[in-house]
Formats: structure tokens, C-alpha cells, sequence
């Protein structure tokens, strides 16, 4: 019989899955406007700024992919994962407050979901089935 998986390590692997699932809609939604620009936009401008948005769509693609990877290996257990995704959840952090200077909903859903990451993860029962050696 499997041991039971504790809350923290579920509740961060289901918010993992969806930061992940939102951060592949926002760059699906980086592409669109890129193509919506393209098509607006003078060409000499569109140019750049389609680039840009394409570039910021990869990194999105990457993040949302380390996400759910991250999310996959976290419920398996992996002292890795654990580690990564508590990283993952830090570098979020600063990015939702800047989301919340321009009263972003999905920056602010987003930060909270870090925050709350963090809290599951840290949680005695959570580090120790991950096999991290912390004291405090």
C-alpha cells in the first residue's frame, strides 16, 4: 500500500499544475497579441515588437513547462523537485508584486499561489517525505 501523500505536498503540486497551465495561456496570449500587433502595427515596428512578444512567449513556454515537470516529479517525492519548486515559487513572489503595482488579476492570483506554495512545502510532514533536512 502507497504511504498517504501529505496536504502540503498535494496542495503545492496542484498549484504547480495550475501556475504552470496559466503561464502556457500567457504565452499563448503573448503569441496572439504578437500576431494581432503584426498585423496593426506599422512594419518596421511590428517587427521588433513581435520579436519581443515571441521571446517573452519561449520564456513562458519554458516556465510553464518547468512548472508542471516540477509538479510531476514534486508528487513522486523527489528531493529535487522539492527544492526546485520552492525556488520556482520564490522568483514568483517579485514577480506577482509587480503585477500588483498594475492591479493584474492573474499577477495577483499568481502571487498568491507562490506564497501558498511555499507555506505547503515548508510544512514538517511535506519535507520529510521529500527527504529535506531542514531545522527551524
Amino acid at each position: 500500500m502507497a504511504k498517504k501523500q501529505p496536504w502540503g505536498i498535494s496542495l503545492a503540486t496542484v498549484l504547480l499544475v495550475i501556475n504552470g497551465a496559466m503561464t502556457l495561456l500567457g504565452a499563448l496570449a503573448s503569441l496572439f497579441l504578437g500576431a494581432l500587433l503584426g498585423s496593426i502595427l506599422p512594419s518596421e515596428v511590428s517587427g521588433a515588437v513581435g520579436a519581443m512578444l515571441i521571446f517573452m512567449a519561449m520564456i513562458y513556454i519554458a516556465m510553464g513547462v518547468a512548472y508542471l515537470v516540477v509538479s510531476y516529479f514534486l508528487w513522486n517525492r523527489k528531493t529535487w523537485a522539492w527544492w526546485v519548486a520552492i525556488i520556482l515559487a520564490v522568483i514568483g513572489i517579485p514577480l506577482g508584486l509587480t503585477s500588483l503595482l498594475t492591479l493584474s488579476l492573474t499577477g495577483v492570483v499568481m502571487f498568491a499561489l507562490n506564497i501558498v506554495v511555499i507555506i505547503g512545502l515548508l510544512q514538517k510532514d511535506a519535507r520529510k517525505a521529500c527527504k529535506v533536512k531542514l531545522k527551524f
